[in-house]
């Protein structure tokens, strides 16, 4: 029989790893100057975010899907103490509630069949002295606002199949595009956790009801993919901004992103040079062969 005559143990601070995934996953930082507005309600909005950034609170951002919610989250963490230290973003409603647990709470090794060995940290100790967005918070299982529940009371987590606590300061920003008071009212989310999460609500307006906003959304996107493609921009003709900005798109800035981009690939070529053209999609305006434009 083979005898055991010695173990080889690695011990890494916690410190490093976050250190290490936050120079991994970060992204250019999002600050309040990044995000375009003209109408007076966004100035509103944007005033009350710069001096809610300043806070340590828990932060609810409540509005219809594409109405910029995580642009926000990641300008509130640039305009905080916490800036230096990673910003978490976890979509609540892209992970199945099996797998959800771990990643926000992490696990010890031997927790479930096919556990890593020598377990995982979770999302909350990743993110830990910086912020943690949750979005679509509204999707989060009823078990696990129980647990979140309980993280934000003691500000200590623990990892599935473990016994120990470990003490966690971080920053919870959350978001969701339901009335969270009528899921409440419903038992679909819980009371407790609801005044926990929304310390500082900040509510936005669907996009489509300020419609010169669809106009800036739409050069922005149209400058950033003449840049990227080295395309020679003709501009936006009317059709594209302009008919936008009628549309009900419940607030969908992605797909006015969209509508730049499919009018980029659907240019025309001039000499080597890209022609691009943003394009608007109202359903009442049929394509048009004669002018040569999608619209």
């Amino acid at each position: 029989q083979e005898e055991v005559v010695g173990a080889v143990a690695v011990v890494r601070d916690i410190r490093e790893v976050r250190e290490l995934v936050h120079k991994i996953t970060a992204s250019r930082p999002v600050t309040f100057a990044d995000i375009p507005f003209t109408s007076t309600a966004m100035a509103r909005v944007m005033e009350q975010a710069r001096l809610y950034a300043r806070s340590d609170s828990t932060v609810l951002l409540c509005g219809e899907t594409g109405t910029g919610k995580e642009l926000f989250a990641r300008a509130l963490h640039s305009g905080s103490s916490r800036a230096q230290a990673a910003f978490v973003p976890v979509n609540c409603a892209a992970i199945p509630e099996t797998l959800l647990e771990s990643e926000l709470f992490g696990y010890e090794e031997g927790a479930f069949t096919g556990a890593v060995k020598g377990g995982k940290p979770g999302l909350f100790e990743l993110a830990n002295e910086g912020t943690l967005f949750l979005d679509e918070i509204g999707e989060m299982s009823v078990h696990l606002q129980a647990k979140l529940l309980r993280t934000l009371q003691d500000r200590r987590v623990r990892r599935v199949g473990s016994s120990r606590e470990i003490a966690i300061n971080v920053r919870i920003i959350s978001a969701t595009n339901r009335d969270l008071e009528k899921q409440v009212a419903c038992g679909l989310f819980r009371e407790d956790l609801y005044y926990r999460l929304n310390v500082i609500p900040l509510f936005f307006t669907a996009a489509a009801g300020a419609a010169g906003r669809y106009s800036v959304i739409g050069r922005i996107f149209f400058k950033t993919l003449c840049r990227q493609t080295a395309a020679a921009g003709t501009g936006l003709y009317p059709g594209g901004a302009g008919t936008s900005a009628v549309l009900r798109l419940a607030g969908q800035c992605a797909r006015i992103g969209k509508c730049s981009g499919t009018g980029r690939q659907l240019g025309g070529r001039n000499g080597s040079r890209r022609t691009a053209h943003f394009i608007g999609t109202p359903a009442s305006v049929a394509p048009n062969s004669s002018t040569g434009r999608p619209f």
